[in-house]
């Protein structure tokens, strides 16, 4: 008999294994707040992401502050740590093979920052920006190497291992593009960007396509772009003043790497299928999820969610999130 309160039962799942819960659609659609955990900052939390064991989950805040939350003693306080950033923090991530010790962290003054959560000690700033960096990621779960998305346009490339002033450019986009959301692919050596337009592309992260890349958009692997704004993007990489409101707030790939979800400020979410080959430079959209609304902020990002990546996670201005149906485009819960 399925137990009374779903987020229960998962969490027991999560923490003790037990296997008695498979996903459905009565099971996501009865989700609800099973507790209110005392996680706060002095100002609007815009980032979290969970370690890779799923214990601790990492905030940031517009009080420039990092604080890290044990799932397993009911989210109390585990670690506060008070950045140098001067703006609000956007990203934040444990970094890899630190036993969760160390974060990276960057904001709206355009530092990309280094610190470690326990000592306290003032953090490393690798990088600096004239402009906001939105985003950044590790290329692996395992790896030091880290890709940032900047409103300059730039994407540089960083291994934490050396000295900062070894970092490249793996790309710039052309003056006024900019670039907010990566995804890095499960498999294969490859990235995915968007920001300012509607179009998407993916790298081969073994050839950097560097300096004004969009004037040769040959170096891309593939381009995506939804064919409901696909008539006015023509082919240029940035879009037209009709649609200079359209952007990417966020990417992520399907376990598999054979799908795309990409999230569109001033549009819906929609999947693209994602099979990079000489023959397929060019994608269109398979799905899209619509209803909700994403205008007022550039940070609203895309999860796929369940053991089998059966649904579709975003946010909406509305202050609520709104779970589809992966296959159906139904949605489910909100």
């Amino acid at each position: 008999m399925l137990p009374t309160s779903p987020s229960k039962a998962l969490r027991r799942r999560e923490l003790h294994g037990s296997g008695r819960i498979s996903f459905s659609h009565d099971l996501v659609s009865r989700l609800e707040l099973n507790q209110t955990a005392a996680m706060e900052h002095d100002g609007c939390v815009n980032t979290c992401s969970w370690s890779c064991e799923g214990d601790l989950l990492i905030t940031g805040s517009d009080d420039c502050k990092l604080k890290v939350w044990n799932a397993h003693q009911s989210y109390c306080l585990a670690h506060e740590f008070q950045t140098a950033h001067r703006h609000n923090i956007f990203c934040t991530r444990f970094v890899p093979g630190t036993g969760n010790l160390e974060a990276l962290s960057c904001a709206g003054d355009g530092r990309l920052a280094h610190c470690h959560l326990v000592r306290g000690e003032g953090e490393n700033v690798l990088l600096e920006s004239d402009q906001l960096i939105h985003s950044f990621e590790f290329i692996s779960p395992t790896s030091p190497v880290v890709l940032t998305a900047q409103h300059d346009g730039f994407i540089h490339q960083l291994d934490l291992r050396c000295d900062p002033s070894e970092a490249r450019v793996f790309l710039k986009r052309r003056l006024g593009c900019s670039v907010k959301a990566l995804a890095i692919h499960p498999y294969s050596p490859i990235v995915a960007m968007g920001g300012a337009g509607a179009s998407v592309w993916a790298f081969d992260l073994r050839k950097p396509p560097g300096l004004n890349w969009d004037e040769d958009a040959s170096k891309a692997l593939i381009q995506l772009t939804p064919s409901s704004v696909a008539a006015h993007e023509h082919s240029s990489p940035c879009p037209s003043q009709l649609f200079q409101s359209l952007s990417l707030s966020g990417l992520v790939f399907a376990r598999s790497g054979a799908e795309l979800l990409c999230s569109y400020q001033a549009d819906q979410v929609y999947s693209f299928s994602f099979q990079p080959s000489p023959e397929q430079t060019l994608g269109a959209e398979l799905r899209s999820y619509g209803g909700h609304i994403n205008y007022d902020t550039f940070l609203k990002d895309v999860r796929f969610f369940g053991p089998n990546d059966e649904y579709v996670c975003s946010g909406s201005d509305s202050g609520g999130g709104w779970i589809w149906d992966r296959w159906t485009s139904e949605l489910v819960r909100m």
